[in-house]
């Protein structure tokens, strides 16, 4: 179980820094994006799509890594007052909601980026990219993203049995030797 974890964990870290370098492009579109408007009042057609390419691109890709990272905003109002195993079954039960979600997010984007993908699907927009390597980042997004979340689920459930505090990582369980 700690090596599904441990994979789990190494994917998610290893997409989220990967796709992190999206934001240097991002940056050097939109940058240009502005210069050449404010500067010579020339409008890029492409640079505002490419623009939301990236940023999607690297939004849905970066999900997964964030949750590793357990980056994600929360309210914490209740959880700082609870002891571990209680703010652990707290997030066993809330964690109908992510599986919930996630499923939807991947089944349904699962669907439309095929059918992108058999349509060969571009863009409408004089630039016409294809949208199609886009679309399915989404549902590939959602699965790194559930997969992140059935590891969270899996460390929640032993916090939650045993009561303490650690986390399972690499090393085994509770840091113990695997």
């Amino acid at each position: 179980m700690t090596r599904f974890l441990h994979i789990v964990d190494i994917l998610n870290d290893w997409t989220g820094r990967l796709v992190s370098f999206f934001l240097i492009p991002l940056f050097i579109v939109v940058l240009l994006e502005i210069a050449l408007r404010a500067i010579f009042n020339i409008a890029i057609d492409w640079g505002h799509e490419l623009a939301q390419f990236l940023f999607g691109t690297y939004f849905i890709l970066t999900g997964g890594y964030v949750l590793y990272r357990q980056s994600h905003i929360k309210v914490e109002i209740l959880h700082q007052r609870l002891s571990p195993r209680a703010a652990a079954i707290i997030n066993l039960l809330t964690s109908v909601l992510f599986f919930t979600f996630c499923g939807i997010l991947l089944w349904r984007s699962g669907k439309w980026a095929l059918e992108s993908l058999r349509m060969f699907e571009h863009s409408p927009s004089i630039w016409a990219p294809p949208i199609y390597p886009v679309k399915l980042c989404v549902p590939f997004g959602a699965l790194l993203f559930l997969l992140q979340g059935i590891t969270e689920f899996i460390r929640d459930f032993i916090v939650a049995l045993s009561g303490k505090s650690e986390r399972v990582t690499k090393e085994g369980i509770f840091g113990e030797p695997s």
